[in-house]
């Protein structure tokens, strides 16, 4: 519980959640600029006017006196008032007769804040509410309901990511000094582990929900850089037990242990939360704060969470003052929508800004633990050696002229040594990145992150909407969201028409065959011949009627009806075939509610099935979708394609396998996509007999799918790859030598490093390329070989490339075939990419791919939501009202001497029954 107050205004909010409390109180727009968090281990506060509790004079069995009131109310503003922890004159407050000695606080807007703790059974002195008190720096936004708050998020991102990347890149900003901090414990918990060769953790990171799928996927391309660091992640919610082996303490089967002895005094932690007080990251912030110390970090979306005031009142306690450099922010704010894309992708950004400083922090402390190559050591190697001969043949000169060498003293090399000194040393960190490497993958944050982004969302980072031609990818995201969408409004329109043909066929008496049965005979008449008198149909109602016209009237008219009827029964059926048939839509999948299997890797898959279900989570029950998600690469066979049926939608995220390192994963993924869509009903041909299936990607290969509609995340603004140069020259050019172009793009590395050349002429990985590759030409069979391999004729590559073949070139497999036989140095220079290529798909791909999923599914619910004759729901907001990081926890706070005594809560009791009285006058 958090209280806001101004010390000028006669208004004090209080609200369980801190953002709740920042809100406009006037009409300016202001809000209450200073806020008290309450105790969590107990405490009771009293706001309202300024009174004496002395018990006998304000009690539950007299009355305050008016003109004592009135006359303490005078004495109040005479009194000295507290201006703010922010305002100058607070020395002012506190050397004023009896300040310390005063409990509570008395503004100048004529309220009195009184606080009464549960824990040391006393009232909180002024100074001490003067202390705890946190200024509100910013409000959030307000909530307009009639807002898009969804698409407001995503408008928003590239914006964020660019203020997150211009704070990092400040050397003075908040987040480069937390980062410097964390970085160099980083690096000295890793070494020393390593020398003491013990079993301690490195980095304890803790989250709930999306944080933790977040941290998850950070805590693996962490490993990936330092395959020696020890890093544990877990849920905040396991934290709250950890060092407490109480039986009464919540048991999570299943799962492994954090064994509090591999936290030691060098172990780091990181807890991440949005909002800043998720339940149990805020618990746990305690929890671990005790353990870790000054060592623990904290990474949130706003400035003086609740959390950040947790850990400082830890430091009160262990006396020592807190710097304000321990918090991360991410810049994405207070974000009120529930389905939320800006915090995910902040908080996922800010972690690779924080991976790609402690890369290059432990660079700078030890230059040994990059990845060296082999020739580049050799070389390094050599001028040492020389260095050092000279060295000594200088010393032995000089004490050969001084006289003083002695038999001992002997300088010359040793043949018959093992190692000589310079290249002996401690065990150093292992960094998988060279120096060219880590040019490389910022490069990539600084060119394609944004830019594709941008693309993605149809928004620059100024959030002014970009050019057609720019946002391309942007519009066949939004239509084929919003074809699907056509797929989750079919039932309520179906019904719709279905109620609209019972008004005309029952209320109005015009059933569709018996109406047109009638005109038929009309129109006959009117050509002269003669039908007698009678009309169609016949009813037990009215069972005489067919004695007064003639037999052919009733039995047709019989006929029609029952065709009515029979049309009646199959009226759902029909109608839905015939809207398909309007909208272009398949015609055999499954009538009603659908279900939508999201296929990506874990991080992704689950963060968007977050997110495209909270989108339909206020959705009325006929238009409801079924939202699932699985890995393409672990188990997505074995949950879904026994569950696949006509009409099931699967939005399938692939990697790109035009790279080396991801071509046998593309691969895999859409074998097991394949499985899925060959499972066809036997009793129905043709378009919906399978699954409908949208696949987003960067790799613009399209595989034989029915109903396949693939989506190209655009990747131009980035460099290519090695193995991609490659791939294309000896594909396309005319004589492919694979020894030649190595030396060639070697030389442009080394003309890259000199400015003598443009980086953008040189491909991600040439630094890997040894410069003293000889020629290779075993690629002439493999090229030239086109029955077998598919590839091109050398009079086909003289005559140039069709876009269908340079479409083919793209398939993973044919991919995967061509990197099987490349000669050994072309295959040493892609197996060095494969860091770097990994840390492309999971710090960059993967989010442009998650970002590209929030804008299909908000197309999607956007095209939905409108049904004819109700109201719309709102997307942002679901029944639960939790968004994201901020899910309330069913655990409760394990550990801790938080315990309340029967004494203190006997004194609590009398306490309330003091004041009970007198709730009117707060």
């Amino acid at each position: 519980m958090s209280v806001a107050f101004s010390p000028d205004l006669p208004v004090c909010l209080y609200g369980s959640e801190a953002e709740a409390i920042a809100v406009p109180v006037d009409q300016e727009g202001g809000w209450l600029p200073e806020r008290i968090d309450l105790d969590s281990k107990g405490e009771i506060m009293r706001l309202g006017r300024p009174r004496d509790l002395i018990e006998g004079k304000y009690n539950h069995f007299s009355k305050p006196n008016t003109e004592e009131t009135k006359e303490q109310d005078n004495l109040t503003k005479k009194n000295v008032t507290y201006e703010g922890p922010s305002r100058k004159n607070i020395a002012k407050i506190q050397k004023t007769k009896g300040f310390n000695q005063r409990s509570g606080l008395r503004l100048r807007g004529g309220i009195e804040i009184l606080s009464y703790s549960l824990v040391t059974d006393c009232e909180a002195m002024g100074q001490e509410l003067v202390d705890r008190a946190v200024t509100i720096n910013s409000a959030p936004i307000p909530y307009d309901p009639k807002a898009d708050l969804v698409a407001a998020d995503l408008a928003m991102l590239p914006g964020i990511l660019d203020a997150i990347d211009r704070a990092w890149a400040n050397t003075g900003s908040v987040e480069f000094i937390v980062a410097e901090e964390f970085c160099n414990f980083m690096v000295e918990c890793m070494k020393h582990r390593i020398d003491t060769k013990t079993d301690s953790t490195d980095l304890l990171i803790g989250g709930v929900e999306a944080s933790l799928w977040v941290a998850e996927q950070f805590a693996a391309d962490l490993r990936t850089i330092f395959p020696q660091l020890n890093i544990v992640t877990v849920s905040a919610n396991k934290l709250l037990g950890l060092a407490d082996d109480a039986p009464g303490k919540v048991f999570f089967p299943g799962t492994d242990a954090v064994l509090p002895r591999r936290i030691d005094k060098h172990t780091c932690a990181l807890l991440i939360s949005q909002s800043g007080q998720t339940f149990a990251t805020l618990h746990a912030t305690r929890k671990i704060a005790s353990l870790v110390g000054e060592r623990m970090f904290l990474l949130t979306g706003c400035f003086n969470s609740k959390m950040e005031v947790a850990m400082k009142e830890d430091y009160q306690l262990r006396g020592k003052k807190y710097g304000k450099n321990r918090v991360f922010n991410n810049y994405s704010g207070y974000r009120p929508a529930e389905p939320t894309s800006a915090a995910i992708v902040a908080t996922h950004h800010t972690l690779t800004r924080l991976l790609l400083h402690l890369v290059v922090t432990t660079r700078k402390k030890y230059a040994g633990s990059r990845l060296i190559h082999k020739w580049e050591y050799a070389k390094a190697t050599e001028l040492l050696r020389k260095l050092v001969k000279r060295k000594k043949a200088h010393r032995l000169e000089r004490l050969q002229a001084q006289g003083l060498t002695t038999q001992n003293e002997h300088f010359h090399d040793n043949e018959q040594n093992n190692i000589p000194w310079y290249e002996k040393g401690s065990q150093t960190i292992l960094m998988n990145l060279s120096d060219g490497c880590i040019d490389d993958v910022h490069s990539m944050m600084a060119t394609a992150m944004i830019p594709n982004i941008e693309r993605i969302v149809g928004y620059n980072k100024f959030g002014d909407p970009l050019d057609a031609e720019d946002k391309e990818t942007f519009t066949q995201l939004r239509t084929a969201g919003q074809k699907w969408g056509e797929h989750i409004r079919e039932p309520w329109v179906v019904i719709v028409l279905v109620a609209v043909y019972l008004l005309i066929s029952v209320g109005l008496g015009l059933p569709i065959f018996g109406t047109l049965g009638t005109i038929v005979a009309e129109i006959i008449k009117a050509g002269g011949v003669d039908l007698g008198k009678g009309h169609l149909g016949w009813s037990p109602r009215d069972p005489y009627s067919m004695t007064h016209q003639g037999i052919g009237w009733t039995l047709v008219g019989i006929a029609l009806q029952f065709i009515d009827a029979w049309w009646y029964i199959y009226i759902g059926k029909n109608l839905t075939r015939f809207v398909r048939y309007l909208d272009g839509r398949p015609m055999h999948a499954r009538m009603g509610a659908r279900t939508c299997v999201i296929v990506d890797s874990p991080m992704v898959h689950q963060l968007t099935e977050n997110f495209a279900s909270k989108l339909y989570s206020q959705a009325y029950s006929f238009l409801w979708v079924n939202f699932h998600g699985a890995s393409g690469l672990d188990h997505f066979v074995h949950r879904f394609t026994h569950r696949v049926v006509r009409g099931v939608l699967l939005a399938v995220g692939r990697p790109d396998g035009r790279l080396c390192c991801l071509a046998k994963s593309e691969a895999a993924c859409l074998l097991a996509v394949k499985q899925a869509v060959f499972i066809e009903n036997p009793a129905y041909t043709g378009l919906g007999s399978g699954p409908d299936v949208v696949s987003i990607g960067h790799n613009p290969y399209v595989p034989n799918f029915r109903l396949q509609t693939h989506i190209v995340l655009k990747s131009d603004n980035r460099r290519k790859f090695v193995d991609e140069y490659i791939y294309e020259r000896l594909y396309n050019a005319s004589k492919p030598f694979a020894g030649a172009i190595l030396r060639q793009l070697a030389k442009s590395y080394t003309a890259a490093l000199r400015n003598e050349k443009s980086w953008d002429d040189v491909p991600y990985g040439s630094q890997h390329i040894n410069p003293n590759v000889e020629h290779s030409d075993m690629f002439c069979d493999f090229v030239l070989n086109t029955k077998e391999a598919g590839m091109l004729t050398k009079k086909q590559l003289d005559a140039g490339v069709n876009e269908s073949r340079a479409l083919r070139s793209s398939d993973p497999a044919v991919r995967t075939a061509f990197n099987g036989r490349l000669d050994r140095a072309a295959r040493q220079a892609e197996d060095y990419q494969q860091i770097v290529q990994q840390f492309y798909e999971c710090r960059i791909a993967s989010i442009e791919r998650y970002v590209a999923f929030c804008v299909f599914f908000h197309a999607m619910a956007e095209r939905s939501r409108k049904p004819w004759f109700c109201v719309p729901w709102d997307m942002a907001r679901s029944q639960s009202n939790l968004r994201v990081a901020t899910t309330a926890s069913p655990v409760a706070n394990e550990g801790g001497d938080h315990g309340i005594s029967n004494e203190v809560k006997k004194v609590a009791r009398d306490f309330f029954a003091t004041i009970r009285g007198y709730s009117s006058n707060f």
